[in-house]
């Protein structure tokens, strides 16, 4: 189990299974925003792989795709890509502290882009395409890994 939150300010409750070589996790989470933009829902899959340092240290990388609903669930495109670096320090037997850099890449249909707190992060990348927009930013996240 894993609760991690992020620069976007969602913050997910994971569930993971499988090995430290190459590991899958199931997650569910959200973000309270402003009165005017509604609470963003989010339902993530992941995959990751964990490598060990000197004990209590590692390593992991992660992969993810989050379907985000921004008040309603709906059949529009709404879909947050997220790649992370993190470094994790064992505080006890089996609980660990997480952070670590990432690189994510916001992709939502025109209806979606004005509707969640994504659109507040410094862009490297900010395009539309047809009716579709395009915003990648690099940010952070930490977690607590039971």
């Amino acid at each position: 189990w894993e609760i991690q939150g992020s620069e976007s300010g969602i913050v997910n409750l994971k569930y993971k299974s499988g090995t430290d070589r190459f590991y899958t996790y199931l997650g569910i989470g959200g973000a309270r925003n402003s009165d005017s933009v509604p609470t963003l829902w989010d339902v993530n899959y992941g995959v990751g792989t964990i490598f060990r340092a000197q004990k209590p240290v590692f390593f992991n990388l992660e992969a993810s795709a989050h379907w985000l609903n921004p008040g309603r669930w709906a059949n529009e495109q709404n879909s947050l890509y997220r790649f992370d670096a993190n470094i994790g320090f064992r505080l006890y037997k089996k609980v660990a502290l997480v952070v670590g850099p990432s690189i994510n890449f916001y992709v939502a249909n025109e209806k979606f882009e004005k509707q969640t707190s994504l659109n507040k992060q410094p862009f490297f990348l900010n395009e539309k395409i047809a009716k579709t927009h395009i915003q990648g930013w690099f940010g952070l996240n930490a977690a607590l890994q039971f």
